[in-house]
């Protein structure tokens, strides 16, 4: 999403367990640690990866259209208020400069992966950035925020966001077996 400042890198293809795209080494402009991590088990019908990345301002990166759905906790965020959001299907390139520091911690969707955490026609979010709080209630994405931000390592992040999305999968209703 272009503005935001957030640094969202370019969404890359199957990964290890954890995979390093790319590291910001002093003096280099490349923009940042971004790691994409394989989903759990009860998660893999439903995610691509779970992915997180650290970084300060810099270049600019290139985020290509994917079919995926992410939904993002930008933990460096300024307010709590727009920490979390969801990035809906994108149809072009969207360039983006980070202009603040980033702390991130996200998960992507196979495409159509997200219908059962949000219940809803995805098609609505495409090419739009969505706070989280407008689409479930604003105490559930303020408290997956909190949780996040106070588990300290990208690892537990990882875990920890991996339990929550297989919590809410587990209470959402099942699929519309016409779909």
């Amino acid at each position: 999403p272009p503005g935001d400042g957030n640094g969202i890198s370019p969404r890359g293809g199957r990964s290890p367990r954890s995979k390093l795209v790319s590291r910001r080494e002093p003096g280099t402009g490349v923009s940042g640690a971004y790691r994409e991590h394989k989903p759990s088990d009860p998660l893999k019908p439903f995610v691509d990866c779970v992915w997180t990345r650290v970084g300060r301002p810099g270049l600019e990166s290139r985020v290509l259209p994917d079919g995926a759905v992410d939904i993002i906790f930008d933990l460096a965020a300024p307010s709590p208020s727009t920490a979390a959001f969801v990035v809906g299907t994108m149809t072009a390139p969207v360039v983006v400069k980070p202009s603040r520091p980033s702390d991130i911690v996200a998960v992507r969707f196979h495409p159509g992966g997200a219908q059962p955490i949000f219940g809803n026609s995805m098609r609505e979010l495409s090419d739009l950035r969505v706070d989280l709080s407008s689409i479930w209630a604003a105490q559930v994405a303020s408290e997956w925020t909190e949780r996040l931000k106070e588990t300290g390592t990208a690892p537990s992040r990882v875990r920890l966001l991996q339990r929550l999305l297989t919590g809410k999968i587990l209470e959402s209703p099942p699929p519309d077996p016409r779909v």
